[in-house]
């Protein structure tokens, strides 16, 4: 058991720092390729939608987890969370009636 443990270990480290060094090489190359100006451009707007639709979906899923759980948090009698409304904060009731994640899952 010990020995099976010790190789785990080895191997998750061993893919660790693999994936690092694959990902710093894939962006060495891709900054290479789009270096162009006109691509430079294109590759800064993409990512800032990108960078906006993920913390979007963040921000979402994290709506949709605290609603899952408040209601059994609340059952606890825990006075400090169960004082909890989420539904008066301004950005929580917003993110609340998009509630995108709902409309992915179904």
């Amino acid at each position: 058991p010990l020995m099976h443990g010790i190789g785990k270990l080895i191997s998750c480290v061993i893919l660790f720092f693999g994936t690092i060094i694959s990902l710093k090489l894939i962006t060495f190359i891709l900054d290479r390729i789009f270096a162009l100006p006109t691509l430079k451009a294109s590759n800064t707007i993409l990512g800032c939608i990108l960078g906006v639709f993920l913390a979007w979906l963040r921000v979402s899923a994290f709506v949709y987890i605290v609603n899952l759980v408040l209601p059994y948090i609340q059952t606890k009698d825990i006075t400090l969370l169960s004082r909890i409304d989420p539904a008066k904060t301004v950005i929580f009731g917003f993110f609340e009636k998009i509630d995108i994640i709902s409309k992915l899952f179904g």
